[in-house]
């Protein structure tokens, strides 16, 4: 069988969410004690835990989660680890250099960056490192369909995450965000990151999950 590793936050009531967020909560609609079986509602936006931004995201009139093709959020994937420098910025020059090494390249390209244990808590988004603009031509040139990090959002510098999103969504690349044990991830490896099928949403939490054994995939 495949050794599956999870790379999908788990979701819980009062969860570190990003500043000014509303909490997720969890709430009892029947309870087995009182009515013979449990059924709860759930509030939160999408943007909590493992998540995916669809173009509607920043982009006016763009896709919604329910438009996202299967085919970009399913099959082989790269992973890369990129240190940053001393500013906390994710040169695209190490990107490219990490990607090109890579012997089998393939369009849905993860990023460690180390994050996900650099901050804790409510820590967690604030601080996080940044890319230079050139990221962008660097995801074109290699026609990269979907980006995944295990940063809580994508930004150039250490600021701009407007266009940062923009530039990306523009181009239709799926963003996965907040993603986990990325460095138990081989350089290649099997991906499955479904969104729920949400028409006229913007994003939505995602239970990605990869497998280290390509060869249950091969053709």
């Amino acid at each position: 069988m495949s050794k599956w590793i999870d790379l999908s936050k788990t979701i819980s009531s009062h969860m570190p969410v990003y500043p000014g967020d509303p909490d997720v909560q969890i709430s009892d609609v029947y309870t087995i004690k009182k009515d013979g079986l449990n059924l709860r509602t759930v509030t939160t936006v999408m943007h909590v835990g493992t998540h995916l931004d669809a173009p509607l995201h920043f982009i006016e009139n763009g896709d919604d989660v329910a438009s996202i093709a299967i085919d970009k959020v399913i099959g082989y994937a790269n992973k890369i680890s990129v240190t940053p420098n001393e500013y906390g910025i994710l040169p695209t020059a190490l990107i490219e250099k990490a990607y090109i090494g890579i012997t089998k390249k393939h369009k849905k390209l993860l990023i460690d960056t180390g994050w996900e244990k650099c901050g804790k808590g409510a820590d967690f988004f604030t601080g996080f490192y940044g890319f230079e603009s050139t990221f962008f031509a660097f995801l074109k040139q290699y026609n990269i369909e979907l980006l995944g990090t295990d940063m809580p959002s994508i930004k150039y510098n250490l600021s701009d995450q407007k266009q940062a999103h923009q530039d990306l969504l523009s181009e239709k690349v799926v963003i996965v965000e907040s993603m986990i044990n990325l460095d138990k991830l081989d350089d290649t490896f099997w991906l499955v990151c479904l969104p729920l099928k949400w028409i006229g949403l913007e994003a939505s939490m995602v239970r990605a999950v990869a497998s280290k054994k390509n060869s249950d995939f091969e053709h």
